[in-house]
């Protein structure tokens, strides 16, 4: 049943026993000629309409036609008029409406008590008022004198002890009900919780019985799969000692076999190890027995330029350039086997560090491969920073790293492209960076391509030609100096970076 029904429930039950204590008490008095017949008639009266509203209402409060509201200020207004009429003034039950305003409170909020305490207050003292000033007659009931209930200190009291009854009755009820809201509230949230914990426990108890089925079925699945692994062992318990035997002996024919594999494999590799030694050993060699011839064929190509040995036509001059190049390309590939040897050697490559300008040294390398790059139409561009520091470092190592560096954007940049060589301090350190705008590289390939030997797959890499010797010698370079080498793309297509820093202070 809802809170709201049970509360007019209690409201009719408290109004039927004060409707019968007043009836009875208004009797008596009338018996006894206290009051006067006019306020025995009157009185009765409203007890008995008092009674037949209660009496509708309890008929109807499962579906209440008239508001409870109606009903109060119905009860509210009988109580005035018997008031009125049973001695106005001086009547000693003026603190009756104080069950009215009580039961608004408990039965909606204290603002509504306090709606019914004014309206109570404000009628008690109306009424005062007009009977005071003789604008209504006044009904008496004790047959006091006029001048008892005229007194104004007696109206004044009166009408103070009435305020402080209603209000103190407003605000009582106010706080009861909120004290009973909450505890419905709270016995709510338990009933709701206690529901919440049976339902739980109803559902783990089926969960117990599943689990109790699913556990006795699994016992019967289990005894039963006992029983045929048991037979399928005793099965196999008859040819086992068989079985191992012959697994025993294709271990040890396995474990042969690896013992020789092994050994095989140990000769392989010392024999690689013979091999890269001898190949080491040759490099070496051929390296030096290629320098020996190239040296006069680079005195007698400069005597000849230098036009010491004769005058030469146009043609013949274009002709010993073209030759002059490839001396130099074949000089620098001599260079690149010689030092590659010496780092599978082991042996670092020999630095001879003094003071050097590193401007100096890109705008020689710039100029030296001039030509290079007139012939492929591209353009070079070199961006240094003024007053750059001088560092220690071997001035041909370097350039020949810059010399690598340019070669591999010369030979990976298309015809008309354009080749970009930038240089500037970044706080201890200079950086020196190659751009083009070639082939540019995958990510997978950015640090494979300064390992020895090591070329991209690819058709372009393949017709540039080369043979995989000038990134690692760069880095070799770099790193001995104290300095990093690094590679940055953003794709193929998309052109390529090549970074290098080297320390201000000489590393």
């Amino acid at each position: 049943m809802p809170p709201e029904i049970e509360k007019i429930k209690l409201y009719l039950r408290i109004k039927w026993w004060v409707i019968a204590a007043a009836a009875l008490l208004i009797g008596a008095e009338t018996f006894f000629g206290v009051v006067s017949p006019v306020a025995s008639l009157s009185s009765f009266i409203a007890l008995a309409i008092a009674a037949s509203s209660a009496l509708f209402l309890q008929l109807r409060i499962e579906k209440p036609t008239v508001p409870i509201h109606i009903s109060l200020n119905f009860d509210l207004f009988l109580i005035i008029l018997a008031l009125y009429f049973n001695g106005g003034i001086e009547n000693s039950w003026l603190f009756f409406p104080v069950f009215i305003i009580f039961f608004s409170g408990y039965l909606f909020s204290v603002r509504a008590s306090l709606a019914y305490a004014v309206v109570s207050y404000l009628s008690i003292l109306l009424m005062f008022f007009l009977e005071y000033f003789k604008i209504i007659p006044h009904f008496g009931i004790y047959n006091l004198p006029e001048l008892y209930w005229r007194n104004t200190e007696y109206c004044i009291d009166y009408l103070v002890g009435m305020f402080m009854l209603y209000f103190f009755a407003a605000f009582s009820s106010g706080y009861l009900n909120q004290i009973m809201a909450q505890a419905a509230e709270r016995l709510g949230r338990s009933l709701k919780e206690t529901q919440t914990a049976q339902k739980e426990s109803e559902n783990a108890r089926k969960a117990l019985l599943n689990l109790t089925e699913d556990l006795t079925r699994a016992r019967d699945t289990l005894e039963a799969r006992v029983k045929e692994r048991t037979a399928e062992l005793e099965e196999a318990k008859s040819n086992l000692e068989q079985k191992v035997a012959e697994r025993t002996a294709e271990l040890e024919k396995s474990r042969r076999a690896v013992i020789h594999m092994m050994k095989d494999l140990k000769d392989d590799m010392e024999k690689l190890k013979v091999i890269d030694r001898m190949k080491t050993e040759f490099l070496s060699m051929v390296s030096h027995e290629l320098r020996t011839p190239l040296t006069p064929i680079k005195g007698y190509l400069y005597l000849l330029t230098s036009e010491k040995m004769g005058s030469l036509t146009d043609q013949q001059k274009k002709a010993l350039e073209i030759i002059s190049r490839q001396s130099e390309h074949l000089q620098t590939l001599i260079d690149s086997i010689l030092d590659l040897s010496r780092i599978e050697r082991g042996q670092p490559l020999p630095l001879k560090k003094e003071p050097m300008s590193i401007k100096a040294a890109i705008e020689e390398v710039a100029e030296a491969m001039k030509i290079q790059a007139q012939a492929k139409q591209l353009n070079l561009i070199l961006e240094i920073q003024e007053n750059l520091p001088t560092i220690m470092g071997d001035s041909i190592k370097i350039k020949r790293a810059l010399t690598n560096l340019l070669g591999n954007a010369f030979k990976f940049t298309p015809e008309g492209g354009e080749v970009k060589v930038r240089a500037f301090a970044e706080d201890s350190s200079l950086r020196v960076e190659v751009i083009d705008n070639g082939i540019g590289l995958a990510p997978e390939n950015l640090t494979k391509i300064f390992e020895k030997f090591y070329q991209v797959d690819s058709s372009i890499t393949r017709a540039a030609g080369g043979m995989g010797m000038g990134l690692p010698i760069a880095k070799e370079i770099v790193e001995l100096h104290g300095g990093k080498i690094w590679a940055e793309s953003e794709g193929l297509g998309k052109g390529s970076k090549f970074i290098f820093t080297l320390p201000i202070t000489g590393g």
